[in-house]
C-alpha cells in the first residue's frame, strides 16, 4: 500500500492532507498546491485521476465579470451603504444547466457583505484569513444583494466527481473499513480538491487581471460542496479609478432606469391599447354581436378590468364605464388620465 493510501485510510491523516492543501490555497501558493496534487493523482492509476489530469487543460472562465464590477457599486437596499467585502462560493445549490456533453457545472453564489455582522474594512488580510480558518467565520449569513454568475470550465471535472461511485458509498454508506483504502477513494478526494483549486486559481486570475476598482476583501469558499474552507483575496486596482468607474456605474444605472421605466410604458400602453379596441367593440352595441348574451358578457368583462385598475391608481372608479364616452378625443384623455399616467410616476 503507498504513503497516501496509508494517509487516506484514517480520518486523522485525511484531514492532515486536507489542511496541507488547504494552507497552500490560502497562502495563494497555487502553484504547489496544483503540483502536490498532480503529483499525487498521477500515482493513482484510476480513471477518475486520470480525468483529473486531462481537466486541467480545460479553460476557465466566470461570468459576467462586469456584472460584479457593477454590484460593488450599489448602494445597499438596506442601509443605502457601499459594501465593504465580497463572498464568492462555489455551490452544489442551483438549477443544472448542461453543457453539450451532457456535462453540469457547479454553481456559484456571489454576494456581498457589509459591516453589520463583521467589520471587514477595519480588519487586515491577516486577520480576515485567521477569523476563517476553520470554516466558521462569523459573516456567514450575512451575504446581500445575490448576483447570479456563473463558472463556465469546471464541469467536465465536477460531474466525473458527482457520479463517482466512491462519492455514493461514502455519502449513503459512510467510511468503510474497506473503502478509504482504495485508490479510487483517494482520487475522488483528490479530484475535490483539485476542483476548489482551479476556482481558486480563476478567482484569483480574475482579481489579478481585472481588478476592482475598489479594495475589497474577496472571500472564496464553497456551499455543501466540499471540500470545506476559505481563502481570502484582495483585487489588483482596475484599469480605471474609482472615481471613473462609481461615474460609469452611475451612468450605466441610469441607463438601466431608463430602460426600465420605457418597458414599463410600453407594457402600460399596451394595456390600454387593448382597452381601446375592446371599447370600440362594445360601442358597436348589441346587434353587431352574435348575440346578446355574448355583448353583456363582453360588457362585463371590460367593466371588470376597468374595476381591477381602479383599485391600483389613486383615482377611483369613473363615474361611468368609459366604454360609454361617445366622443374618441375624450376616450383618449380619459385612457391616458386612467390608465397611463398614474402607473408612470
Amino acid at each position: 500500500m503507498s504513503d497516501l493510501l496509508i494517509q487516506f485510510s484514517t480520518d486523522a491523516g485525511e484531514r492532515s492532507y486536507g489542511r496541507t492543501v488547504a494552507d497552500l490555497i490560502r497562502a495563494e501558493q497555487h502553484n504547489l498546491a496544483e503540483g502536490k496534487l498532480i503529483a499525487d493523482l498521477t500515482s493513482l492509476r484510476v480513471p477518475l485521476a486520470e480525468l483529473c489530469l486531462d481537466s486541467l487543460a480545460d479553460p476557465i472562465e466566470l461570468q459576467p465579470w462586469e456584472a460584479l464590477q457593477q454590484l460593488i457599486f450599489r448602494p445597499s437596499g438596506r442601509t443605502g451603504s457601499l459594501c465593504t467585502a465580497v463572498g464568492m462560493n462555489l455551490s452544489i445549490h442551483g438549477e443544472p444547466q448542461p453543457t453539450a456533453h451532457k456535462w453540469a457545472e457547479p454553481f456559484m453564489e456571489v454576494g456581498l457583505h457589509d459591516d453589520d455582522l463583521y467589520p471587514f474594512s477595519a480588519r487586515s488580510h491577516e486577520e480576515l484569513l485567521a477569523a476563517s480558518a476553520d470554516y466558521r467565520s462569523p459573516w456567514h449569513g450575512g451575504v446581500r444583494d445575490p448576483l447570479k454568475m456563473q463558472v463556465v470550465g469546471l464541469a467536465r471535472l465536477h460531474t466525473a466527481i458527482q457520479l463517482d461511485e466512491a462519492h455514493i458509498a461514502v455519502y449513503y454508506h459512510g467510511r468503510s473499513p474497506s473503502l478509504p483504502t482504495s485508490s479510487g477513494y483517494a482520487a475522488r478526494k483528490l479530484a475535490e480538491w483539485l476542483r476548489a483549486l482551479r476556482y481558486h486559481q480563476t478567482v484569483k486570475r480574475y482579481l489579478d487581471q481585472d481588478g476592482f476598482a475598489r479594495r475589497l476583501p474577496v472571500i472564496v469558499g464553497c456551499h455543501d460542496l466540499p471540500p470545506f474552507f476559505e481563502a481570502v483575496y484582495y483585487p489588483s486596482p482596475s484599469r480605471e479609478s474609482a472615481a471613473e468607474a462609481e461615474a460609469r456605474m452611475e451612468a450605466v444605472r441610469a441607463a438601466e432606469l431608463r430602460a426600465f421605466r420605457a418597458e414599463k410604458a410600453r407594457e402600460i400602453w399596451e394595456y390600454a391599447d387593448s382597452m381601446r379596441e375592446m371599447r370600440k367593440g362594445l360601442r358597436r352595441g348589441p346587434r353587431s354581436w352574435k348575440s346578446p348574451e355574448h355583448f353583456e358578457k363582453f360588457r362585463a368583462h371590460y367593466e371588470g378590468k376597468e374595476a381591477f385598475v381602479a383599485r391600483m391608481n389613486k383615482l377611483g372608479r369613473p363615474k361611468r364605464p368609459s366604454w360609454q364616452i361617445a366622443d374618441d378625443d375624450e376616450f383618449e384623455r380619459f385612457l391616458k388620465r386612467f390608465y397611463v399616467d398614474p402607473f408612470l410616476e
